[in-house]
């Protein structure tokens, strides 16, 4: 073998390497990056202590978090804070629900065992921007899915 030939071979091999190791890191790079764009806001309520709330229960950060007006028969309620900046994954934060007009307390013990359900709405962005809108399902009544993706 001459000494252009055996150049050849390590540069194939040196090639070869840095063409898999950019592969790689783009591939890992673009797991990553569908691993964070997922966000995913749901509600939640404790019966032991009657708090409601919302929770990320995705992947990403959910940004910018609007909370829609919730219609039952004797009113509308706003679920309060109605905005909220972010969650991060696995966070929580808990709501109280007040009436949009009058002066009517909802019972949430009574709604969320009883033979009412609410459906909660949800509307948030990811870090990229994409907007995405859940809608919960909540209470005695709650039908399966208890969840969609709007």
């Amino acid at each position: 073998m001459t000494a252009a030939l055996i150049a050849q071979w390590v540069g194939n091999i040196v090639l070869l390497a840095a063409s898999s190791a950019a592969f790689w890191y783009a591939w890992e790079a673009r797991l990553l990056r569908l691993q964070m764009i997922r966000p995913k806001v749901i509600f939640f309520f404790e019966p032991a202590t009657e708090r409601f709330g919302a929770r990320n229960a995705g992947e990403g950060v959910a940004l910018n978090i609007s909370l829609d007006r919730i219609s039952q028969d004797s009113g509308f309620f706003q679920p309060i804070p109605s905005q909220i900046p972010y969650l991060a994954k696995g966070e929580a934060t808990y709501l109280t629900l007040s009436p949009a007009s009058g002066n009517h307390r909802p019972d949430m013990a009574t709604i969320l065992t009883a033979s009412i359900s609410l459906p909660l709405t949800a509307r948030y962005s990811d870090i990229e921007g994409k907007t995405f809108s859940t809608r919960t399902y909540v209470g005695g009544a709650a039908r399966i899915p208890f969840i969609e993706d709007l």
